[in-house]
This record gives C-alpha cells, sequence and structure tokens, in this order.
C-alpha cells in the first residue's frame, strides 16, 4: 500500500490487488500470491475474453486475414505471415513451448489461452486449438 501511496512502483507493473501478507519474505510471497488466488483468476480470464475476442472478430469480419488448425497456423508461422498466433493450453507443453519459440524467432506475439477457461473449449472444438492472425491475405499461404 505504501509503494502505491508513493508512487514507489514501475510505470510497466499493473496492480491487480492489494492483499494481505504477514511478513515482507518468500513466505510473505507466498502468503500474497495465495491470498490473491480469485483476482489472478478473474484476471487470466480477461485477458483470455480478450484474445478470443479479437480471434473471433478476425474470423468473422476480417476472415481473409485469418487462418487457424495446426498446419495453416504454423505455416502462416513459419513463413513470416503471422501477426500473432493462438494456441489453446489443452495442447501440451511441448507444443505450446515449440510454437511459442517460434514466435519469438519471427518476432510473432504468441498467446496461450489457459485451460479451465471457457474460451479454451471455444478454441478447441472450432479451431483445433491454434488460430493465427495474419499481416497478409491468406491467400499467399496458398502459393
Amino acid at each position: 500500500e505504501d509503494f502505491l501511496e508513493e508512487g514507489g512502483l514501475d510505470y510497466r507493473l499493473k496492480v491487480l490487488a492489494v492483499v494481505p501478507a504477514c511478513c515482507a519474505n518468500e513466505y510473505g510471497v507466498r502468503e500474497a500470491i495465495k491470498n490473491a488466488q480469485e483476482q489472478l483468476k478473474e484476471n487470466e480470464y480477461v485477458h483470455a475474453k480478450e484474445v478470443m475476442e479479437r480471434v473471433m472478430h478476425y474470423a468473422v469480419k476480417k476472415s481473409e486475414y485469418f487462418v487457424y488448425g495446426r498446419e495453416k497456423t504454423l505455416k502462416a508461422l513459419e513463413m513470416g505471415v503471422a501477426e500473432a498466433v493462438v494456441v489453446a493450453e489443452e495442447l501440451g507443453e511441448d507444443v505450446i513451448l515449440g510454437v511459442v519459440l517460434k514466435a519469438e524467432e519471427k518476432g510473432v506475439k504468441a498467446e496461450v489461452v489457459p485451460r479451465g477457461v471457457e474460451e479454451s473449449k471455444t478454441l478447441m472444438q472450432a479451431f483445433g486449438g491454434y488460430a493465427a492472425l495474419l499481416s497478409t491475405p491468406a491467400w499467399v499461404l496458398e502459393q
């Protein structure tokens, strides 16, 4: 609370909640995380919802700049035409790590929609767990 009042926190940090903790050591940090579970879960849900709203906007309104499914998403990423890739956590740690590393290599934003939020089920059922928002029309992938 003192940091917030005095403006002592770096401007890049986002405060999700102020929660009680017993002390200012490792145990206190663990207690603060435990006490903030509801706020952290809510923030995760809100972010997943925002990501999937963007995916659905592209799928419906900008479909020429959208691909989904493993093969097309990875091809868009490899060719450097993806501006962002979205994968479901259900795909597994190894798959996610491979996609995130490839995205970093290509300078592309990668988003992982966490398991347990409704949006992840939508991503899995409608798009096979993979989606890419493109910087160029999808027909480029066919050439």
